[in-house]
């Protein structure tokens, strides 16, 4: 073996165990970010602001520690029921299964694979944000409208026909899913 193997074989000895700690340090990164607008979006949150309602959701999505997608949903929905298309947007995302906010990479690749999905009804928040200009939802509404069947294209009509009114809470769409439910493999939410 010449001595760039054995150099590549003993960084990846050292490598591999430290990438366990290098997650930690990414996942605590992210909440210490995240929680740190809490105090200032929470009382306009309260008082009715949408922007508000959607950036503290945004502080709450969605798995992990410190994260609750049942506090998460029920600010977007807040913001939603305002017809605030970047709630709309983050509905679309977490009913879509995109739930892990982490710059992690691990933590994507558990979330993606063993997130709740609603498609129809991901389909028409990211329709109603597409509707507003929203960035990137029409081309998000497009990928998820290619994998509906006929029956999940026609209740996402219905919940397109009336956005604001669609089913919006995590509880209210999985309510088989009970507060601390957590993917395999992630660490535990709030």
């Amino acid at each position: 073996m010449n001595m760039r193997g054995l150099r590549l074989i003993l960084v990846s000895l050292v490598a591999i165990p430290l990438t366990g700690c290098v997650e930690v340090a990414l996942n605590a990164a992210t909440f210490a970010y995240k929680q740190g607008d809490r105090p200032t979006l929470r009382p306009l949150a309260e008082a009715g602001d949408p922007d508000a309602q959607t950036g503290l959701g945004q502080t709450y999505c969605c798995f992990g520690p410190g994260f609750s997608v049942w506090e998460a949903t029920k600010w977007f929905c807040k913001a939603a029921r305002q017809g605030h298309g970047p709630a709309y947007y983050e509905l679309g995302r977490v009913y879509s299964g995109d739930v892990v906010r982490s710059i992690s990479p691990s933590a994507h690749v558990v979330g993606r694979a063993t997130a709740r999905r609603s498609e129809a009804l991901s389909l028409a928040y990211f329709d109603a944000a597409a509707a507003q200009g929203i960035p990137n939802a029409k081309t998000r509404a497009d990928a998820v409208r290619k994998k509906l069947n006929d029956e999940e294209l026609a209740l996402a009509r219905q919940y397109s026909a009336n956005p604001s009114g669609a089913p919006c809470r995590f509880s209210q769409v999985f309510p088989d899913v009970k507060p601390g439910f957590r993917p395999a493999g992630l660490p535990k939410s709030e």
